[in-house]
């Protein structure tokens, strides 16, 4: 009860001491103003206390303000806010008010009326508040630099401008205000042309062009221009005027045009701007395009009026024409047809290899007749294109063309067994299976497109319904590298920014989490990386996700077995709210006698870029952007730092003149680890007592050996705000206990030191510790007795034994014995067993029927035997006899006589066809003799004779002046001869020639040479018959080819070439020369492969035999280097002024410069272009800044380069 009782005493006690001490501090009011501007409320207190004085904080809010007399607060903005009241007893309390305030600094759009004609001032430019920032009334004004400025104005539309860039500046009543550069363009009144102009013949007289303008900034009236070679007519109104679908399509009827003839169309509009085109008539000629069914069979012949098909001129309609078997003379085809544009004819009642005379007329009587064979279906070939970026990492895709196949079946027979990457945010894992079939439907010209490829090799072959089977392979050496982009930049009260970025395809979405709406969605399309960027802007503090979903093309076909999907990344940022900037902290360097302070912000409030200002201490200094002061004295110094949003704060800072900041040494039992406080502005070179050298603040020696021991020299090298200077200072290391030993063992024993084993020769060093801590060092030399070895030969007879120190031993072989030396360790005895057993091998031969005799036994068949004979040793003799055992001689020959005759063989004579064997004795083993005997029926033979009409044919003795067939024998030394006479009587000859040349080439014709196309016909007088003969001679040009190349890869020094001939005749064949090793050189894409720069030759040949010959080169594909240094001096003295980045074959190319709180302050998409370590004109502070590089080199080496750069002044 008695210490109860005391205990609700003591506590009443404390109670009333609690609230007497809260009861001292009576706040009778709190009142605030609304921040109308970005911080122009008030908070005021009325208080009381009976200690004073009163002090007031605010301890928790938008802004935090420092103890003070005054219980007013001023330019605060809006937001819940703590106040601390304390009295002059430290009597403390604390009470919440708020600042009411919606205001957002002004911000806003623009929209322009460009001046009507290009070069006039007659533009507008009006401003567009956005809704909900900046507080009314407004002005506008436009600043220099601009064409044209504008002081300040109520109205937001500035007229009577001409085009340029526009500084357009928007004051709020705040006084806060918001610049944008806007650009004025001049109007865009070209109008070009979209595609080339097509003609009509619509009456025999007359054409119709027409034509499609785009549709820029539109300047009417028109006024239109043709030149022909009949003259030059010129309209102010077209036929025909269509504007639809950002296009003008006009039409203009033009007297006196024919086919083949040209035309210049020139349209000026009201601006008097103009744009030209030619227009080049097609001769009324046709040109053919050929295509085939299935397996190459059924083929079409469609006819182009031009040789390009790209049907710029329609003909004079309606079309008739036919189509003749020039062999047989058989219309095969034949019809009308309508204005169809460029085709003419369209026709499948024909055969590959075939020739057909085709007439084709037009609505005015022209005529046009040429002759045509029909080609035979080129092999089918494949066609490899590298490479499709995929939506996985570690991955590449394929393009696969498959020519002039039927419904092709893709296999791929083999390649990497695993595909995934270990990348974090992008890893997978997923597998391959074989055999892999892809089915495509159709044929001719067919794509497949394969994703999700590995590196490796992978072979394929391809087969279709028409049987045919072509093997090939894939070689990917290089795959896509996906990654994504997520940062942000703080700002000022909700001026935060968030950037994102995506390589490959991808769509990025932005969520905000706390209204879980949706800020922002942007589809990426480029495979560049450079492209895939963007960002948002005003964005409030918070947490935000980014889901990023990667794409890539709706017809790719992965060829793993699970993973199809593409890659999803979610992704979530927080950005921390508006903080007033603070000082983090701040320290002295001396440097010559002069004392230079830096001061640090602390990186995590307000918004760079700082000005400092000193405002109280031994001297002051005005606002500047650096953050290193000089000073003469040490002493305190209160600080003053400004962040971009113009809020501030100060802080103390004590200044002394230490030339060595305190050390920090943490030792262990054997190491010793030495650190000086780091800064940007000096370093530390050591020097070692061994002699080495180096350079850095921290220095750990583990472990601690004899020669690390002694005096350390540090040097202190610093270079700060211009000055550079040289502080030493010593060190000394002493070492710890050590105790060696020498420890030499038997081969294969082990020795234990502490908890470690030691089994091989060599030096080693243990720590034994005890208790309290460490206590030796053990350092152990280890050696090893050799092992010896004596090896003895022993030879017994098979059966016999040995006994060898103690062991009995009666097979051959090696025995391996111990014996034990004076130093305990075991030696090898080797001993060697040898059986003396003879062994001998005799090889005999005998014919059929005879015998061998060896040792007792007889032996007459072929075989292996062994017979046991006593050698002169004493041991048994094995002798082994292989015997072989010889069949009789069989030959054989074949004789042939006349039907009728006989021959004579072996005593017998034989006169039909057969075998006939016959047995000779031999001085050796009997021979057989085997007869082929064949007869030969008479002989028989026949041959055709022209004669004229008239004429007579003697033969054989006979004459003959018929048609017919006669037979006569001749006798001959062999078999007898029946030949027979086809005598054919001849008319007068009438013929057609139907012959192509190539163009430059000659055509010899009845003795002239003909080089031009046309019908030529001549008679020629003979001795016999006359003949009239009809040359109908066509000249085609020679084909035309270009080369086109890609590298499919190269390892060591060889690099493997993708050669592909492209031309617009069809078809050709194909021959290709060079020292390169060729895939194929018959073939349209064959693949080279190289070890150094080669030259291929190609010739092709059309189907009329015409050829051309073109060259070209072909080289290593180049390899790409990159070099970053890691500092630059921007001082002006003409020595390493410039951030550079230096790289041989750099295709693509792209640095980001970032200071410390991430802000980009540099970019360049050329290596020639580096920072001189400005950022908005200004040299920026000594210091570290993040370095971002993007860049793909020539061989499609990507380079994802993040790092430090250091400014050093």
């Amino acid at each position: 009860m008695k210490n109860t009782s005391l205990k609700q005493l003591l506590l009443c006690f404390l109670l009333a001491l609690s609230l007497d001490a809260a009861g001292q501090i009576q706040v009778a009011n709190i009142t605030s103003t609304t921040s109308t501007c970005a911080n122009n409320g008030t908070i005021t207190i009325q208080a009381t206390t009976a200690n004073p004085p009163l002090l007031y904080s605010i301890i928790s809010g938008p802004v935090i303000q420092g103890v003070q007399t005054n219980p007013l607060f001023s330019s605060l903005p809006a937001g819940n806010y703590i106040i601390k009241l304390t009295d002059g007893a430290g009597n403390e309390t604390t009470a919440p008010t708020s600042i009411a305030g919606t205001y957002v600094t002004p911000n806003f759009t623009a929209t322009t009326i460009k001046p009507y004609c290009a070069g006039e001032s007659n533009g507008e430019i009006t401003g567009i508040p956005a809704p909900g920032t900046g507080l009314a009334p407004l002005s506008w004004e436009i600043l220099t630099p601009s064409p044209v400025t504008a002081s300040a104005q109520s109205s937001s539309t500035f007229a009577n401008l001409p085009a340029g860039n526009y500084t357009v500046k928007m004051t709020d009543d705040c006084g806060s205000y918001k610049t944008s550069v806007i650009t004025l363009s001049d109007p865009n009144t070209t109008n070009p042309f979209y595609g080339g102009i097509g003609g009509s013949k619509i009456g025999c007289d007359s054409f119709e062009v027409r034509y499609k303008l785009h549709v820029n900034d539109l300047r009417l009236p028109f006024t239109y221009k043709y030149e022909t070679s009949s003259g030059t007519y010129s309209y102010s109104s077209a036929t025909s005027f269509q504007q639809a679908g950002g296009f003008i399509t006009i039409t203009q009827i033009i007297p006196g045009m024919d086919y083949g003839q040209n035309i210049k169309a020139t349209v000026y509009n009201a601006c008097g701007d103009s744009v030209s085109m030619q227009y080049y008539g097609e001769p009324f000629l046709f040109y053919p395009q050929y295509s085939f069914g299935p397996c190459g069979v059924n083929p079409t012949m469609t006819l182009y009026l031009g040789p390009d098909m790209v049907w710029a001129t329609i003909a004079k309609s309606p079309l008739s024409y036919t189509v003749t078997d020039v062999n047989t003379s058989n219309v095969v085809d034949q019809g009308t047809n309508g204005p169809l544009l460029g085709v003419s004819v369209a026709t499948s009642a024909i055969e590959s290899g075939k020739t057909y005379q085709v007439t084709i007329t037009d609505g005015c009587g022209e005529t046009f007749t040429q002759n045509y064979t029909i080609p035979v279906i080129a092999p089918p070939t494949i066609l490899k294109q590298c490479c499709n970026y995929s939506c996985l990492d570690s991955v590449m895709g394929y393009n696969i063309r498959l020519d002039n196949f039927t419904n092709p079946k893709l296999i791929i027979t083999s390649g990497p067994a695993t595909l995934g990457s270990t990348k974090p945010g992008f890893a997978y894992q997923d597998t391959y299976s074989y055999p892999d079939t892809f089915s495509l439907h159709g044929t001719g010209l067919l794509w497949l497109q394969l994703q999700n490829l590995a590196m490796g090799v992978y072979k394929f072959k391809v087969i279709d319904d028409c049987g045919r089977e072509v093997f090939d392979s894939l070689l990917v050496i290089t795959t896509s590298e996906l990654t994504k982009e997520i940062s942000y930049k703080k700002g000022c009260l909700g001026k935060n920014k968030i950037y994102f970025g995506a390589m490959q395809q991808a769509k990025v979405t932005i969520k905000d989490l706390s209204t879980n709406t949706i800020i922002k969605t942007r589809d990426f399309d480029s495979n560049i990386p450079f492209y895939n960027r963007d960002s948002i802007l005003n964005v409030s503090s918070g947490q935000y996700e980014i889901y990023i979903q990667y794409k890539q093309s709706s017809t790719a076909t992965g060829i793993n077995d699970s993973i199809k999907s593409c890659l999803v990344i979610r992704d979530t940022i927080t950005i921390e709210g508006y903080q007033t900037p603070e000082i983090f902290t701040g320290n002295a360097i001396m440097c010559n006698n002069e004392v230079n302070f830096i001061v640090l912000p602390d990186s995590t409030k307000g918004v760079p870029p700082y000005q400092y200002e000193v405002i109280a201490g031994p001297q002051i200094f005005p606002a500047q952007s650096s953050n290193v002061f000089t000073v003469d004295a040490p002493g305190i110094y209160t600080v003053r730092i400004y962040d971009d949003c113009g809020n501030a704060s100060t802080k103390q800072i004590t200044i002394d003149t230490l030339s060595f900041e305190p050390i920090e040494i943490s030792t262990t039992c054997f190491n010793k680890k030495i650190t000086f406080p780091p800064s940007l502005y000096f370093t530390y070179h050591w020097s070692l007592p061994n002699g080495q050298t180096y350079i850095g603040n921290e220095l750990n020696i583990d472990p601690v050996t004899p020669a690390d021991t002694g005096l350390y020299l540090v040097s202190k090298i610093v270079n700060i705000n211009g000055c550079t200077d040289t502080l030493t200072t010593t060190f000394h290391i002493g070492l710890p206990n050590v105790y060696p030993q020498t420890i030499t063992l038997c081969q294969g024993d082990t020795f234990s030191v502490g908890a470690h084993q030691y089994s091989v020769a060599g030096t080693y060093t243990d720590s034994l510790s005890a208790v309290t801590g460490c206590d030796s060092i053990i350092v152990t030399t280890l050696t090893f007795f050799p092992q010896q070895s004596d090896t003895t030969q022993y030879i017994i007879c098979q059966g016999d034994s040995i006994q060898i120190l103690g062991n009995y031993y009666s097979i051959p072989g090696f025995y391996v014995d111990s014996v034990q030396s004076a130093s305990g360790c075991f030696n090898k005895v080797v001993s060697e067993i040898i059986n003396n057993n003879a062994v001998n091998t005799i090889s005999a031969f005998i014919c059929q029927g005879q015998s061998y005799s060896l040792g007792n036994n007889q032996y007459t068949t072929s075989g292996i035997y062994t017979t046991a004979l006593l050698s002169s040793a004493g041991c048994d003799s094995i002798v082994t006899l292989n015997l072989t055992v010889l069949p009789l001689k069989n030959s054989s020959f074949t004789q042939t006589i006349c039907q009728g005759d006989s021959y004579t063989f072996g005593g017998n004579t034989y006169n039909q066809p057969g075998t006939y064997t016959t047995t000779f004795p031999t001085a050796t083993c009997d021979s057989i003799v085997t007869l082929n005997l064949t007869v030969l029926p008479l002989k028989y033979s026949s041959f055709t004779h022209e004669i004229c009409q008239g004429e007579s044919y003697t033969y054989g003795g006979n004459t003959y002046n018929q048609s017919g067939s006669y037979a006569i024998v001749f006798p001959t030394t062999a078999c007898d001869s029946i030949v027979t006479l086809n005598l054919v009587i001849l008319p007068h000859k009438y013929s057609q020639i139907y012959d192509t040349i190539c163009k430059g080439a000659s055509y010899v014709f009845g003795g002239l040479d003909y080089t031009n196309q046309g019908v030529y016909t001549k008679t020629f007088p003979t001795s016999s018959c006359d003949s009239t003969v009809t040359l109908h001679l066509t000249v085609v040009p020679e084909p035309s080819v270009f080369i086109t190349s890609a590298v499919l890869g190269s390892y060591n020094g060889t690099a493997e070439i993708q050669l592909n001939a492209i031309s617009a005749t069809f078809p050709l064949t194909y021959f290709w020369e060079s020292n390169a090793i060729l895939s194929n050189n018959t073939i349209s894409n064959p693949t080279a492969t190289i070890k150094e720069p080669e030259v291929v030759i190609l010739t092709v040949t059309d189907k009329y035999g015409c050829s051309s010959t073109v060259d070209y080169s072909i080289g290593l594909p180049v390899t790409s280097t990159l070099y970053i240094p890691n500092s630059f001096t921007p001082d002006g003295d003409q020595y390493n002024n410039i951030f550079k980045v230096y790289g041989t074959n750099i295709a693509d190319f792209y640095l980001l410069i970032f200071d410390r709180w991430g802000e980009i302050i540099f970019e360049s998409y050329n290596m020639d272009y580096g920072w001189d370590g400005t950022y908005k004109g200004k040299i920026v502070q000594d210091g570290v800044y993040v370095y971002k590089i993007l860049a793909t080199g020539m061989d499609n080496v990507r380079y994802d380069k993040t790092g430090h750069v250091t400014v050093l002044k």
